[in-house]
């Protein structure tokens, strides 16, 4: 994805502990990360950013990926979406972390 960054002049900040183990079904884990930062490339304007940063705490990982686009408007965040969390108890596989929140 770095070539369509490049052409907006969008910089990635990534943020994330060295040494972190998260075990986890890895093709839909790298799907929701496709189409997060896709997302954000698409509804971000020239020569902005965007932010992934990896918070640990005791058994899970924080994964937060912002940028500076319009946002989801307000009167579409309702029932489950209220918080702004698209992406609630994500499980792919039992023997998978579970992830709560990640926006």
């Amino acid at each position: 994805m770095k070539p369509a960054f490049d052409n907006k002049n969008i910089s990635i900040d990534v943020n994330c502990p060295e040494n972190s183990n998260v075990f986890i079904d890895t093709a839909p884990m790298q799907q929701v990360f496709i189409n997060l930062l896709d997302n954000a490339h698409k509804h971000s304007d020239q020569i902005t950013s965007i932010c992934l940063k990896v918070t640990e705490h005791k058994s899970t990982l924080e994964i937060v990926i912002q940028d500076e686009g319009e946002g989801i408007p307000k009167e579409e965040l309702s029932g489950e979406y209220a918080s702004g969390c698209i992406f609630i108890n994500i499980i792919t596989n039992p023997s998978c972390v579970k992830i709560e929140n990640i926006l």
